[in-house]
């Protein structure tokens, strides 16, 4: 107990062991975290009681000196006297609720089942092969695994990322050509091909959405992919479409826009334009039916009940002890799958959220979940990188019960660096970040508060 603490270590100020839950997750999660720190062996031992309260706490003080010798030692003891609150794990007949839902991503399946086989009993390959493809649905990847059964788990979990991977390339791919194999130029008629199309894509094939096709068109042409827009003028020179970017039809009628915008639902790009909105905006210009007072009053009561926050201040409180903090960045702790990810830069000049590899292999991640990317990144050295692929993980920002969970795209890319990850712009607008440089500080709602 007299061994002293690095003068930069961040002990865990968080008491979330009290004995009655698995001490076996509690163990592998610390121990992780002073993996991620390199500290010895005796200051492991030593800071193990800071993440302990209650009786936990209590069996700690009650250890006899020198009775500890090193830290695998603690933990065997510690997890044999919390035995009983072991999490017991599952049959493995409860994957059948991991199966895969009609219209969900391979993708999407894959985390789930991945999620799922966490907490289940261990088996054989065999029966999670088996489990495996009983839990997909009909088409290509199943008629795969029939004709071609894999030899081993690794195998075949390859396989489905190798589908998952290779169908979401070619729904960016078949978004991209949507409108170049049309002919733009030169009709007979002298009508567009997007007029000629029209007499055979029904307008009620594609998903309805939740906003103009304008507005989704800005967000694809910001965010995803750069349309087309090689159209000769229609002879109704009052309509003008910004998709091609010519006259002679309309934006809301352009078949071709509305082919990618549905090429690009299928592909999970567009998932902010479908399903419903808040109330209070209107689609359309077009006004409702009118509403009496009464009506009007219960609707501003109920939506002041939904739009009412927390407001977020910064005070001389929330300033740094240090001076200037002009030249400081933005660093954060955040957990990442269960492991607290020391020296993470909050960075408003990145576009993406970037993951160096090194703590991506210390996280124990596959390189097959890794998702391909065609694009270089730049900015990092003055020149361009090729990143290794991409990866969604579950992360959680803050402390609980102020803190948020949600799931984050990285990019995996191999720099070495002072920081463990980045959080760029997309991270901050999804957790609804407000930064002040001043205060060196970021803070965001969540259901506990600020």
């Amino acid at each position: 107990m007299a061994q002293p603490y690095p003068y930069d270590m961040r002990i865990p100020d968080n008491k979330d062991y009290d004995g009655w839950t698995d001490p076996e997750v509690h163990v592998n999660s610390y121990y992780g975290n002073m993996l991620m720190m390199g500290v010895t062996d005796a200051v492991m031992c030593r800071a193990f009681y800071f993440t302990l309260s209650g009786r936990a706490a209590d069996w700690f003080k009650s250890l006899e000196p020198g009775s500890i010798t090193c830290f695998a030692g603690l933990a065997t003891k510690f997890v044999q006297r919390f035995e009983t609150s072991k999490t017991v794990c599952k049959h493995f007949m409860y994957l059948e609720k991991a199966k895969q839902l009609e219209g969900e991503t391979l993708t999407k399946f894959r985390i789930k089942w991945k999620n799922a086989i966490c907490e289940v009993e261990p088996m054989d390959d065999l029966t999670a092969i088996h489990m495996l493809y009983m839990s997909l649905r009909a088409g290509d990847l199943y008629q795969d695994f029939i004709l071609r059964p894999p030899l081993t788990y690794e195998e075949a979990l390859r396989r489905v990322t190798d589908y998952a991977n290779a169908r979401e390339a070619n729904a960016v791919k078949r978004s991209q050509e949507v409108g170049s194999t049309q002919k733009s130029i030169g009709r007979p008629d002298g009508r567009s091909s997007d007029q000629h199309d029209k007499g055979r894509v029904r307008q009620a094939d594609f998903t309805p959405l939740n906003r103009l096709a304008m507005d989704a068109l800005r967000y694809t042409q910001s965010c995803i992919a750069r349309p087309c827009n090689l159209m000769r003028d229609g002879k109704d020179k009052s309509k003008h479409c910004a998709f091609h970017r010519c006259r002679g039809h309309d934006t809301e009628d352009c078949t071709n826009l509305k082919q990618l915008l549905e090429d690009l639902l299928r592909a999970g790009k567009l998932d902010k334009c479908v399903g419903k909105k808040h109330e209070g905006k209107r689609l359309s210009g077009k006004r409702g039916p009118k509403q009496s007072d009464s009506d009007r009053k219960d609707d501003s009561r109920e939506g002041g009940k939904r739009q009412k926050t927390e407001p977020i201040t910064f005070t001389l409180e929330d300033q740094p002890e240090i001076g200037d903090t002009g030249m400081e960045a933005l660093v954060v702790t955040i957990d990442i799958m269960g492991v607290d990810v020391q020296r993470v830069m909050v960075d408003t000049g990145s576009s993406v959220n970037v993951l160096y590899l090194d703590v991506f292999q210390k996280l124990k991640l596959d390189p097959i979940e890794l998702t391909p990317i065609a694009t270089p990144l730049s900015g990092f050295k003055g020149d361009t990188i090729h990143p290794e692929g991409k990866i969604n993980l579950p992360v959680e920002i803050g402390i609980p019960p102020r803190s948020i969970k949600t799931q984050m795209e990285f990019v995996v890319v191999d720099l070495h660096c002072v920081h463990n990850a980045i959080l760029g712009r997309l991270a901050i607008m999804r957790i609804g970040g407000i930064i002040s440089m001043p205060h060196l500080c970021m803070k965001f709602p969540t259901q506990g508060g600020v």
